[in-house]
């Protein structure tokens, strides 16, 4: 190898070198980003905060208490709960000083940095998949649908003590969500919205089914809830009759029921993207010979699971259910 082709080699290296360090840093590969810390603040506990707060925002702090973070964080360290300072930042400074500046206020963090503050706890489940998922990609953070120091149901927050058993913390304050679903997830997906309009939908809109039941908010392929499995295993859950496996395959169901269905909704029936046959005939041929008017009527003018009534798999007809 000549001076010149090691030249080149070295180029297209370095070249490679960045594009994959661009590449890491957009999706999260590299790690989380640095937390700004407060320089030589130390911790002053949660009822240092507490004292000054329930005075200057006594509605704030009330609903606070009621909340998952007021009533579970339990971030004791060396004697001392960390409760707001786990979020906001070590405290001191801001406690002698009073200057909001002295403190992380996570709203002028930028998306990014935000999210972090929460990862550093809420680093399991569906959370932990959420560097490079859809949402963080672009530029949405926790805060955008959490209200954090709120309750599921702020109302009477006063009142609430810390949940008493598992069942109460995941399913009667389980997100501090900003509103109920699906309204939002309809603030940004208003083209969803549309859909669920249409004639054949999910029934979302009748208050049936909610967007989670089949979305990861947080992150993975697509943001469905596929478990480390297909995205048609999250299909199969409530349709599990069209699962198989089956003797003859319809191969087009294996790849992705999405090929034929639309799953927010569609003006066809059971939720397909196009009506029969053109829905089909745009993998099929039209297998009979057209000779005669006759013969276009009984093909082009039908629907295909007329005769091929199993087109989700058949163990008994490698035509799928012919009649």
């Amino acid at each position: 190898m000549d001076k010149r082709q090691q030249v080149k080699l070295f180029i297209i290296l370095v070249f490679l070198l960045c594009v994959c360090t661009l590449v890491a840093c957009k999706t999260g590969v590299m790690g989380s980003r640095m937390i700004p810390v407060i320089p030589g603040a130390t911790y002053v506990g949660d009822q240092t905060c507490l004292d000054c707060h329930d005075e200057s925002h006594p509605d704030l702090m009330a609903s606070y208490k009621g909340s998952i973070h007021g009533a579970l964080a339990d971030f004791e360290t060396l004697g001392i709960r960390k409760g707001c300072e786990s979020c906001h930042g070590v405290g001191s400074v801001h406690a002698e000083s009073g200057n909001p500046a002295d403190i992380l206020n996570l709203k002028k963090l930028g998306p990014e940095l935000v999210s972090e503050v929460c990862l550093k706890c809420h680093s399991t489940d569906g959370p932990m998949k959420w560097r490079g998922g859809e949402h963080a990609m672009n530029g949405i953070s926790c805060i955008d649908c959490h209200q954090l120091h709120k309750t599921r149901s702020s109302a009477d927050s006063e009142k609430m003590n810390a949940p008493t058993s598992a069942w109460e913390r995941h399913a009667v304050r389980s997100s501090s969500l900003k509103k109920a679903e699906p309204d939002l997830c309809y603030d940004c997906h208003k083209n969803i919205q549309a859909r669920f309009n249409y004639p054949s939908h999910h029934p979302v809109r009748e208050g049936k089914m909610t967007c989670t039941e089949c979305h990861e908010p947080h992150g993975g392929p697509k943001n469905l809830k596929t478990e480390g499995t297909t995205t048609q295993d999250v299909c199969f859950k409530c349709h599990a009759r069209y699962q198989g496996p089956f003797a003859y395959e319809h191969e087009a169901v294996l790849e992705d029921c999405g090929n034929c269905h639309d799953p927010h909704g569609t003006v066809v029936d059971n939720l397909l993207k196009k009506t029969e046959p053109f829905l089909c005939l745009q993998c099929h041929r039209v297998h009979s010979p057209i000779q005669a008017i006759d013969n276009l009527a009984q093909t082009a003018g039908k629907r295909c699971s007329y005769c091929h009534s199993e087109v989700h798999g058949s163990n008994v007809s490698p035509h799928l259910g012919l009649k």
